[in-house]
């Protein structure tokens, strides 16, 4: 895949000049190359990442490019050999160009992990067609590498040391300040919290993706019918359940019979009856977050209501990052929809602030809760988010309405959430709470209610034996690793 660059501001000279030597080592060296690129803050849209690209596009040599970011669960050498695998016997393929992002904000043990694993694979890496920039943004992360991977730190092509930094104009690139907060939301996400597992004198790890299980809910709709009856039907009292010829197939009935009237304009005792039906439907909660736009997910304490706002969060953030225009989530790739910009936050949070300001709105808070995040304030990122919310381009997650205790406080909650959903209804919401208590004080009639149902046994077995896994697996990682250090 080839991106198109966009436009960034100008280099300084002596940036300049270090990026026309990378262009040239490309276009003398036909085999594979590494590159070492240190610039400040750097991302896909660094304006020395931007230069580049560019640069390359008018060489006589095309390029196969494409992106990768380092994290937690995702290895690039894994990522190496599946490009391999996609390589196609004719001589006039174009080189593969990888861009490796965030290498250095591993943490030590993954980071530890990827480099052996550089180490090991050099000369498998190098016998393939590739040009290899990692991205950089400290240049004494040099000698880390040096020391952690020294057999393919030998065989460098070129080290670059760059000082421009991003222009942050909101005007032309309006996404990539949001680069930190999305690398952040993600790491925050990117784990199970486990409360109460130690593996030695460490919190145990446990990718999310890789024990989430797509969850189901029972989703109840109000259905209201009107009959038209005579006097040789059967009375109201004689109505019986929904019978097979109702269109509502494989859906579960409950019919009660409105008053009936008669039907004006018409001789005789024919009658109108008004028939309220209230409707539940099976749905996956992926489903509900890909096609709907006002949600509140229900389920009793353990459900996963919590997990599935972070692996929503998690996935969205990727998404956003990586500037796919629709999300994909889990090992099974399930669709939930386009890409927005996530916002996740405790609702009760929100209730003990409010409690310091009566007057605070959802808005207001959400502007103070982003001001105190230290990646946003530097570069005015929580305005930025604001104006995203104003846009209707986010998906915003409120965990926890039911943690708000006192009833009373919680109609207020309930009552400022609306005027936050009704203010800015072009965004899509996911709000959960426990099913007991909520009907005292619950959301209006635009959201759809969805209740999270219990695991079937395949999945709570595919759940323990996932997490007894993943378990196993983490453990003997952190011992070999133990040993090599």
């Amino acid at each position: 895949m080839n991106p198109e660059p966009i436009d960034s501001s100008p280099l300084g000279t002596p940036d300049r000049e270090e990026l026309e030597k990378i262009v040239k080592r490309l276009e003398l060296n036909h085999g594979t190359v590494t590159i070492f690129a240190v610039a400040p803050e750097v991302s896909p849209n660094h304006p020395v990442v931007q230069q580049l690209l560019s640069r390359l596009q008018e060489l006589d040599e095309l390029f196969d490019q494409h992106r990768f970011f380092f994290s937690r669960d995702r290895s690039f050498s894994t990522f190496l050999e599946e490009l391999a695998q996609t390589d196609l016997s004719s001589p006039n393929n174009p080189r593969r160009l990888v861009m490796a992002f965030g290498l250095e904000q591993l943490p030590p043990y993954r980071l530890v992990y990827e480099m052996q694993q550089l180490n090991l694979g050099r000369e498998r890496i190098f016998s393939r067609n590739l040009v290899l920039i990692f991205w950089l943004n400290r240049a004494r992360f040099l000698d880390e590498f040096a020391n952690r991977a020294p057999d393919f730190w030998d065989w460098r092509g070129k080290v670059a040391l760059f000082e421009t930094r991003p222009s942050f104009d909101p005007q032309l690139h309006p996404h990539q300040l949001f680069y930190p907060y999305l690398e952040e939301l993600r790491d925050e996400n990117l784990h199970l919290k486990v409360s109460g597992v130690m593996q030695v004198q460490r919190q145990v790890d446990i990718l999310l993706d890789q024990i989430y299980v797509s969850l189901q809910a029972e989703w109840r709709q109000q259905v209201i019918e009107t009959v038209e009856q005579s006097a040789q039907d059967v009375s109201i009292g004689d109505i019986q359940p929904a019978s097979k010829a109702d269109d509502f197939s494989g859906l579960s009935l409950n019919r009660s019979v409105q008053p009936s009237f008669d039907r004006p304009g018409k001789s005789g005792s024919s009658k109108i009856e008004v028939i309220s039906k209230t409707v539940t439907q099976k749905i996956d909660l992926a489903k509900v977050v890909r096609d709907y736009r006002y949600n509140i997910i229900l389920g009793t304490p353990g459900a996963g209501k919590t997990t599935l706002l972070r692996y929503l969060a998690l996935h969205f953030a990727k998404a956003m990052r990586e500037e796919r225009s629709q999300v994909f989530g889990g090992e099974q790739q399930e669709d939930l929809g386009k890409a927005l910009m996530p916002l996740l936050f405790r609702i009760a949070d929100y209730a003990e602030q409010l409690r310091q300001q009566n007057t605070l709105s959802v808005l207001d808070y959400l502007s103070q809760f982003y001001r105190q995040k230290p990646t946003l304030t530097a570069t005015g990122l929580s305005n930025l988010l604001l104006e995203e919310i104003r846009q209707g381009n986010c998906l915003i997650l409120m965990d926890g309405l039911d943690e708000v205790f006192d009833r009373e406080n919680r109609k207020l909650i309930v009552q400022r959430i609306e005027q936050f959903v009704e203010e800015f209804a072009a965004n899509k919401f996911v709000i959960t709470s426990r099913i007991a208590g909520y009907q005292d004080a619950k959301l209006g009639d635009r959201f759809g209610e969805f209740t999270i149902t219990d695991m079937e046994e395949e999945q709570v077995s595919d759940f323990c034996i996932a997490g007894v896994g993943r378990l196993s697996e983490r453990s003997n990682r952190m011992l070999v690793m133990s040993n090599a250090s």
